[in-house]
């Protein structure tokens, strides 16, 4: 399969479309607590970046705290999706309905702040 198909896949499975985002944020699982950078941010998504080598299981439940620049976070729940190097791909979603309505605002004003730029 060529790049251009692969890319073209990747795409196409993605119905939340990712935001790039620069935050500080926290990740948790049951072994630790770890500061991490937000890369990129979606409604079903986060890649971050990491500068500890961490060993998470496929199935391993992890949440996200995703510390936004109002002073609020945005809690999210899911699992470790990829790793490349320092950084994580983790497949979550908002953990509750206040949640959901921060991210979802946090996704509409960077999505706007690109289109005017």
């Amino acid at each position: 399969m060529s790049t251009m198909d692969r890319k073209t896949r990747t795409k196409e499975r993605r119905y939340f479309p990712r935001v790039n985002y620069r935050a500080t944020a926290e990740l948790v699982s049951r072994t630790g607590r770890w500061p991490v950078q937000i890369v990129d941010l979606s409604f079903n998504g986060a890649l971050v970046a990491s500068p500890y080598n961490h060993q998470f299981g496929s199935d391993e439940d992890l949440t996200l705290y995703v510390f936004i620049n109002s002073g609020d976070q945005i809690k999210m729940r899911g699992r470790l999706a990829h790793t490349k190097g320092k950084y994580l791909g983790i497949e979550c979603k908002p953990s509750n309905v206040d949640n959901s309505t921060l991210l979802r605002r946090l996704l509409n004003e960077q999505t706007q702040k690109f289109r005017k730029s």
